[in-house]
């Protein structure tokens, strides 16, 4: 997936956990995600990114 697809607010599923998308940081391929079950957001790099938006 192209993180120029990426937005704020959607979910995603990655290799450490699923969460809604806070920020999307393009310079450097990060994602700040809201985990459904964590109390602190966390980044993670496009890379880990596991599945695109449902169709």
């Amino acid at each position: 997936m192209d993180i120029q697809e990426l937005k704020p607010g959607m979910q995603c599923h990655t290799t450490v956990g699923s969460g809604y998308i806070l920020e999307v940081d393009v310079p450097n391929h990060q994602l700040l995600l809201q985990g459904e079950d964590e109390l602190q957001p966390f980044y993670v790099h496009i890379s880990e990114v596991l599945a695109e938006r449902p169709s």
